[in-house]
């Protein structure tokens, strides 16, 4: 924009009256009225905040207020503090200042030539209306502290933790490329803290908006106190020339011990597993939580070695396989009882070890269920015990008796000769005597339904087990003599 000092001033019209001295005081206060601006010229800023100043001030006493427009003619460079100046019939003799201040434009330019506009006077005073002002015109100064470069915040200080917690840091660009430029962000210990980008980019646009890092702890396993690494920051790249493999500020965190985990053993799972009688198995998994210093054993055991058993006997993890998970197997045994399905555990015994972290440690055991098996005939052969309930008719009151088991089957043989029956309550105590399969044992009782079932004859009966669980099935009963 062209500086005001090179506009020629509106012409006054001068009425007839005037030529003639008619109003001489009126003519001549409307040829004096007028708006001084010091300086004009010579006036710098600068990019780093450098500022100036402008005095205005009016020639002579307005009959009513006079204002002045400002602006800059490029905001870019500088700004005025102010966008007007008012002066009054009252403080008209009051000169009045405005500060114009320097801008950093982010380009490497040189120095800038701009001005401060000043607007015709805004008035109903004939003698300001309309009256042009001179513009003042300023040097905007290129930085002298700012260079081509990447600033960090913060480059230390910083904290993570190897539960997870994390830190931030910026970046950002000092000056404005004309292309973009690279960053590369890397960890000098990703087991200690690894950062959540691999780059950042800056281009000519947002140059100079912070891009944010967020840097997450890692947790080593290992107890080793607090750990300081570092987020490497790599020379820029770009192919602007003045930002081609500058130098960027690392970033020095530390990483907190775990405060969560503690030396132990993990046992995964504990509950839901099942195995069966007919030699089905299941499995669970053993690892360390933190490293040891030396060998750490746990002894395995089963609570019920009759319905299950470990695949071994324990298991070891040493300095170099403490995190790697160690699978245990475990295999259902056939108790030879019509007793259901069993519940038992395998018992995890205190560790061993010369790591006074691990030794006497002791890990969950895991609950285990051995499913019972049902096929028909595994119980098949011949029985002897002897009977404790009463039979009406001849025979003896108590004595031994026969039990042949053939097929699901039960043929039951009472002592003495004659008819009779088996009272409410009554029933025959089982040993093995022979034919057992699989080294099946029949023992428990055989015990008849209420009421009284004629010993000749077939009867529905229902064997109880020792643990008092009934399995209802139909039994052919005879009675014979012993």
């Amino acid at each position: 924009m062209f500086s005001s000092s090179l506009r020629r001033r509106r012409p006054r019209s001068v009425t007839p009256q005037h030529r003639l001295g008619l109003e001489p005081m009126e003519l001549r206060r409307l040829l004096t009225a007028g708006v001084t601006v010091t300086p004009i010229r010579g006036l710098t800023t600068s990019e780093d905040g450098g500022s100036a100043i402008v005095r205005i001030a009016l020639t002579q006493q307005p009959t009513a207020d006079v204002t002045i427009p400002l602006s800059s003619s490029n905001v870019l460079e500088g700004q005025v503090d102010r966008t007007q100046v008012v002066f009054t019939p009252a403080n008209w003799n009051v000169v009045q200042q405005v500060r114009v201040t320097g801008q950093p434009d982010g380009i490497r330019d040189g120095n800038k030539v701009y001005q401060l506009v000043t607007g015709d006077c805004v008035s109903t005073d004939p003698a300001y209306g309309g009256l042009m002002v001179k513009d003042a015109t300023l040097t905007n100064r290129d930085s002298r502290t700012l260079v081509a470069g990447a600033t960090v915040k913060r480059t230390s200080g910083l904290k993570t933790s190897e539960d997870g917690g994390t830190d931030v840091f910026t970046v950002k660009l000092n000056y404005r490329p004309v292309a973009d430029v690279s960053i590369v962000i890397t960890s000098d210990n990703p087991g200690e803290g690894i950062a959540n980008v691999g780059q950042l980019v800056f281009t000519p646009d947002n140059y100079a908006v912070p891009q944010t890092v967020t840097i997450t702890g890692q947790p080593d396993g290992v107890r080793d106190g607090t750990r300081t690494y570092h987020i490497v920051t790599g020379n820029t790249i770009s192919t602007d020339p003045l930002y081609l493999g500058l130098a960027v500020s690392n970033v020095t965190v530390r990483n907190l011990d775990s405060r969560i985990l503690v030396a132990g053993i993990t046992v995964t799972p504990t509950t839901g597993l099942k195995t069966s009688e007919l030699g089905a198995t299941t499995a669970f998994a053993m690892v360390l939580r933190y490293q040891p210093t030396s060998d750490v054993t746990v002894p395995l055991s089963s609570s019920n070695p009759s319905a299950g058993l470990p695949g071994v006997g324990s298991v070891t993890f040493t300095p170099a396989n403490w995190n790697v998970p160690q699978t245990v197997s475990v295999t259902g045994q056939d108790d030879g009882l019509f007793n259901g399905n069993v519940l038992y555990r395998i018992v995890t015994g205190p560790a061993v070890s010369g790591d006074p972290l691990y030794s006497a440690r002791n890990a969950a055991d895991v609950r285990i269920l051995n499913i019972h098996r049902t096929d028909v005939g595994r119980y098949d052969g011949i029985y002897t015990g002897t009977y404790s309930g009463t039979v009406s008719g001849s025979g003896p009151i108590n004595g031994p008796v026969q039990a042949e088991v053939r097929g699901g089957v039960i043929t039951v043989s009472l002592p003495g000769t004659g008819d009779g029956t088996l009272s409410t309550g009554g029933g025959v105590d089982f040993s093995v005597s022979s034919g057992s399969v699989q080294g099946a044992v029949f023992v428990g009782r055989l015990a008849s339904r209420a009421g009284t079932t004629t010993v000749t004859g077939t009867g529905t009966w229902t064997y109880l087990d020792l643990s008092g669980v009934s399995a209802n099935g139909r039994w052919n009963v005879l009675r014979t003599g012993l």
